[in-house]
Parts: structure tokens; sequence; C-alpha cells
């Protein structure tokens, strides 16, 4: 019993670590992406098309 509890938690905590280190990944991409708009190296139109400010709102952070 306690070996299954264990592996269930293992399991629960590398998927826990790779949603946190996909989340990460998605908030450097969009930081990098910003810069190179800003100094006009992407076009910002398309940066607000893709990236809606609402998306990272606080609310939709705890839903995820």
């Amino acid at each position: 019993m306690t070996k299954k509890l264990y592996v269930y938690t293992n399991k629960y905590q590398k998927r826990l670590m790779q949603d946190m280190m996909d989340r990460m990944n998605e908030i450097t991409y969009c930081r990098l992406q910003l810069e190179l708009a800003l100094y006009g190296y992407v076009n910002i139109n398309e940066f607000a098309k893709k990236y809606p400010t609402d998306s990272f709102s606080e609310e939709n952070d705890e839903t995820r």
C-alpha cells in the first residue's frame, strides 16, 4: 500500500513539475516576444493578437 501511494505521489509530482516548467517556458517566450516587439523586431499588432491582455489576468491563473 505504501509503495503504491509513493508511486502515485511521484507521478503526480512529475506531472506538476512538468506543468510548472511548461508555464514558465510559455511566460519566458512571451516576455522575449514582447521585448522584440518593443524594440521593433516583431510587429506589435501581431503580438497583441497572439497574447490578449486578459490571458494574463490573475483570475485566469487561478482557473488553470
